[in-house]
């Protein structure tokens, strides 16, 4: 388990863990107590533009802390987490018909 020791917005520290479960979304690195994968939250803020705080208001069962845990995550483990974005990219282009492809 990973775990990053963050600053929240009232600067009282909250410890933020990262882990993998064969059992949880294919065993990728997910915040820990929820099924949220880390590259759900990279494409998030880097395909859509959202911002820490547009996703937190979207999944509401994460805080600051862990948003940008899972986004400094990436930051350190770039390669395997573009990784999983091209398999779940390659996932969704082999799920659509050939004519939308």
């Amino acid at each position: 388990m990973w775990i990053e020791t963050l600053a929240n917005e009232t600067t009282s520290f909250v410890t933020v863990g990262i882990a993998r479960n064969p059992k949880i979304c294919g065993g990728r690195p997910t915040i820990v107590g929820t099924r949220i994968a880390i590259s759900d939250i990279v494409e998030l803020h880097h395909s859509l533009g959202w911002d820490v705080g547009r996703i937190v208001f979207e999944y509401p069962q994460l805080c600051v802390a862990e948003v940008v845990a899972a986004l400094e995550y990436y930051e350190r483990n770039r390669e395997e987490i573009d990784k999983y974005l091209r398999e779940e990219k390659s996932q969704e282009n082999n799920s659509l018909p050939n004519w939308r492809r």
